[in-house]
């Protein structure tokens, strides 16, 4: 599990996070869902330690990792893997070199096992014969299953992905929210997904947290979001387009 407790995070004296408190289930698949600039990535990158909170604790299975020592962060970090908003994978390295990268920077293994260890993850998201190529050969899918693959690499406890069907379309979307499934029940991860596409949300969502101008304004389960009578989250459902059948 992983809880946030009173986060606070400001940025040039305004306020980006109120006193945030959520729960992310432990092996469950949990959403993170708002408008833009609702604080909701900022969320996310305090959760994995990318920004720092003014205020508040993460806890990952009970350590805090806000006051954590050096240690502590390191083996927390060791178990996270992240997808970000468009990949950001390294255009000056191969496909299998921005795979093998987390391996490098957290195992031991020489360079052999790396190359082995890589090339199983990339077939686990279904990639084959592209370990040589350069990220701007690859379709916008295909890069963003070669980001989760280097994700998945270190075989995470802890899976983070930052709007991940950003820039795809419909259908290469939905094959990625059906991958994202795939490996989250297999890993057991406990997964926390950062987005504004409530069909990903319908689809695949054990947990969701509502963030409305820096705020928590709602926290249950899909089902429950969809008969909500929160009136900032009905809106925005409907503003998404998103009709229930």
């Amino acid at each position: 599990m992983i809880e946030v407790r009173n986060i606070w995070k400001t940025f040039d004296k305004q306020t980006v996070l109120e006193d945030i408190n959520a729960t992310f289930e432990t092996s469950k698949i949990n959403m993170i869902i708002g408008k833009s600039g609702s604080g909701k990535t900022v969320l996310l990158k305090c959760i994995v330690g990318l920004l720092m909170p003014e205020k508040g604790k993460i806890l990952f299975d009970g350590r805090d990792f806000t006051s954590a020592n050096i240690k502590i962060k390191k083996q927390v970090r060791q178990e996270i893997g992240m997808v970000f908003q468009g990949g950001a994978l390294f255009d000056s390295l191969t496909v299998l070199e921005n795979v093998t990268f987390p391996l490098e920077m957290f195992t031991d293994m020489d360079y052999e096992q790396r190359r082995q260890v890589a090339i199983e993850s990339l077939h686990r998201v279904n990639l084959y014969g592209v370990e040589d190529k350069n990220p701007d050969e690859l379709s916008g899918g295909m890069r963003k299953r070669v980001a989760i693959a280097r994700a998945i690499v270190n075989k995470p406890r802890y899976l983070f992905f930052d709007e991940p069907n950003s820039g795809l379309d419909p259908v290469t979307a939905r094959v990625i929210d059906d991958l994202i499934v795939e490996i989250a029940k297999e890993y057991q991860t406990t997964t926390i997904i950062n987005t504004h596409d409530i069909q990903s949300v319908v689809t695949m969502a054990e947990k969701v947290v509502f963030i409305h101008e820096g705020k928590k304004w709602w926290e249950g389960d899909k089902e429950q979001m969809l008969e909500s009578e929160n009136a900032e989250l009905l809106d925005f459902i409907k503003a998404s387009g998103y009709i229930k059948h």
